[in-house]
């Protein structure tokens, strides 16, 4: 798995949900989905990051490593992955807002002692489109690296 610094997967324009991820050895121990991550302040402006889980305020540094589903799994995790996806229908499937979550399946199988998932950790910034206000920012973004040279003028060919 490929963790990324809370701080860097933020968005200005509301909340986000990251899989805040608890790292021993070189391995993943565990991940909490996060489900709403905010900076603080009127319209998101401020410096601090806090996150609502399950009603309980908790303060983040921005230090955090967090899941962005970037995985590589052996096929043996898949039957893990079926049991926790069977358990979700019996249990979830008829609940509106319910969401079958990567990491939390990636979190059970080790809990349970199924496998491991070595970490890796990148210090990129992830920009991705939550919001609609996030548009420009991503449009920038990717200008500035083809400007860098780090993405080809092209990015995709038709």
């Amino acid at each position: 798995m490929v963790g990324y610094i809370l701080g860097h997967t933020m968005s200005r324009n509301g909340s986000v949900s990251r899989g805040v991820c608890e790292v021993s050895g070189g391995c993943l121990k565990s991940i909490t989905e996060n489900t709403k991550i905010y900076y603080t302040g009127e319209n998101f402006s401020g410096s601090e990051i806090e996150s609502n889980l399950d009603g309980k305020i908790i303060r983040m540094t921005g230090n955090e490593t967090v899941s962005m589903n970037l995985f590589g799994f052996s096929p043996k995790a898949f039957e893990s992955f079926e049991e926790y996806w069977a358990n979700f229908k019996k249990t979830s499937l008829t609940l509106p807002k319910a969401e079958a979550l990567l990491p939390v399946a990636a979190s059970e199988m080790i809990e349970k002692g199924e496998g491991r998932i070595k970490m890796f950790t990148s210090g990129e910034s992830w920009f991705g489109m939550t919001y609609p206000e996030d548009k420009q920012v991503v449009k920038d973004e990717i200008e500035k690296k083809i400007e860098s040279g780090y993405y080809p003028d092209k990015l995709w060919r038709k």
